[in-house]
Parts: C-alpha cells; structure tokens; sequence
C-alpha cells in the first residue's frame, strides 16, 4: 500500500473509531436512562426491555470499535480511542454527539445512524431520516410512525417519550 493509500485509510479508520466510540457512549446514556422508580409496576417489564436491547446495541458498538483497533493495529497505524468533542458538530459524523435520554427522537436518531444509506429516501426510511436530520427543529413523528419499524421495542413506542 503506497503512503498516500495508507494514510488516508488510517484517517477513515480514525473516523470510524470515533463515530463508534460516540454511538457506544450515547447507547450506554440512553439505556441507563430508562427504568427507576417513576416507572409504573405494569410497566416495568416492559422499559426492562427496552433498556436490555439499546445496552445490547451498546455492547455491539463495542465490538464494532474493537474490530476497527484490530484493523489499526494490522495496519501498523496509532489506535485512537478518542471521541469527538462535546457538542462539536463534523461532517464525518453522522449526527452530533449528544448524551440524551431514550426518547421518539433519540431512537429515530439511532435508527438512522444505523441504516444503511437509502436509495432513494423512501417510505419509513424518509420518515425516519427526516426526524434524525431535522433534529430538533422538527416535531416528532405521529404516533406509531416508528413502530414498524425493527429496530422498534416489541411493545412498540407509544408510551416511550
């Protein structure tokens, strides 16, 4: 690999750490902030499902920013465990760094961070992406908009934000 190749591939690989080591942290604030006393019994059953699925996404980003050490390390360029700086915005990013509760627009965020890009901006996907770019200009979506969608908590989101 010549240097100029390599440089720029330790660049999108630095890139690539930070953007993981952000979604990690934000996951980790936003299942951490589900749960407590305020919850209704009837419900905390639910909310604990909520919570166990966005720490497992959390968990993921994880792996995913050790896989990109791993592809540092082989190589032969600096790890980097930075993350970018709060609230900085960059457009290597794709939203800014934001610690937040779980709420409609926080998980529409994380959707979309997550999607693969869309081609073209159809159906959920533009209603999804639409919330996450517009953030927080735009009210959040109808009631049930989300719920379809995969990602979503079995129980849907009706109760979430």
């Amino acid at each position: 690999m010549r240097r100029k190749e390599w440089d720029h591939a330790i660049l999108l690989l630095h890139i690539a750490a930070e953007v993981e080591h952000a979604l990690m942290v934000e996951y980790l604030y936003a299942g951490f902030s589900l749960g407590g006393q305020k919850v209704p019994v009837e419900r905390q059953g639910m909310v604990a499902q909520w919570q166990e699925t966005i720490l497992g996404i959390a968990k993921e980003e994880m792996g995913h920013l050790m896989t990109v050490q791993n592809l540092l390390r082989c190589l032969g360029g600096p790890l980097n465990l930075d993350r970018e700086d709060y609230p900085w915005d960059s457009e290597f990013y794709p939203f800014p760094f934001q610690l937040e509760p779980l709420t409609r627009q926080s998980l529409a965020k994380y959707v979309f961070a997550e999607s693969p890009p869309p081609d073209p901006i159809t159906g959920l996907e533009a209603a999804t992406s639409g919330v996450a770019q517009a953030q927080p200009k735009k009210p959040p979506p109808p009631e049930g908009s989300l719920c379809a969608h995969p990602f979503c908590p079995p129980n849907g989101l009706a109760k979430l934000g």
